[in-house]
């Protein structure tokens, strides 16, 4: 018998079955299925958790010293940048300044991105006493990803991004360059926000990437500059760009 043959003879069979035996048949096949597809996802939980404590996110450690240094700085090293993917969380001490590259395991002039796949990442720049916002001597968000830049042994840029946002959500970046003016002295005046939001809407409607920046204020202790880009999508994103080279209050 050919499987053509096969097929028709199936298909006979099915003609021939009644309503109630063709219900019954269906009914055995859902009690097949159910159980199956159960199975598979509780197989493909196992292994996602399997996989995520080997890669050390469940494990309860403390920070070693190339994840993390003794003055509680994020480590730019393979290990400081896989703790940080993983635990979602990354501080910068900048009470004394200036804040070398060995403090931060890189190389005397180099650029590295830290960042996490699985979510954003909560991140702390600590100044001193004093300094932040209502002289709390800290600034803290949840950030997409930083970038570290290093000249001369020194750290001259942090560059801490927030999530990306899409053009109904611009809203949350023009909220949060108000919210600067008062966390880092920015100067963003109703007219200088109403012309960011015209350029970027035209530039969203024509399909166009945009750029602009601000200059940096120094309410937090140091200076804090602010970058705002959008792609040709109309993906927003806004960046904080921290100068750690001039002294910030002390503790």
């Amino acid at each position: 018998m050919t499987l053509l043959d096969e097929r028709e003879t199936s298909a006979s069979n099915d003609v021939a079955m009644s309503p109630q035996e063709r219900k019954a048949r269906r009914a055995r096949i859902r009690r097949w299925i159910f159980p199956a597809v159960s199975l598979v996802v509780i197989i493909g939980v196992v292994v996602t958790t399997v996989l995520l404590m080997n890669s050390g996110i469940t494990e309860d450690r403390p920070p070693t010293a190339d994840e993390i240094s003794a003055d509680n700085t994020s480590q730019m090293t393979d290990a400081g940048r896989a703790y940080i993917a993983q635990r979602q969380t990354a501080s910068f001490n900048l009470s004394d300044l200036p804040l070398t590259a060995d403090e931060v395991g890189m190389a005397d002039d180099d650029t590295v991105v830290a960042s996490s796949s699985i979510g954003l990442i909560q991140t702390t720049f600590f100044v001193g006493r004093g300094g932040g916002i209502d002289g709390e001597g800290y600034f803290r968000s949840l950030m997409r990803q930083m970038t570290v830049t290093t000249e001369g042994g020194v750290v001259t840029s942090i560059a801490a991004e927030l999530d990306t946002f899409g053009w109904a959500e611009f809203p949350a970046i023009v909220r949060a360059m108000q919210d600067g003016t008062t966390q880092f002295g920015w100067e963003f005046t109703p007219a200088m926000q109403a012309q960011l939001e015209d350029e970027v809407g035209a530039a969203v409607r024509d399909g166009e990437s945009y750029a602009t920046s601000f200059d940096a204020g120094t309410a937090m202790g140091i200076p804090v500059g602010a970058e705002v880009a959008c792609d040709g999508g109309g993906n927003c994103s806004l960046v904080y760009v921290l100068e750690p080279t001039e002294v910030a209050t002390g503790s």
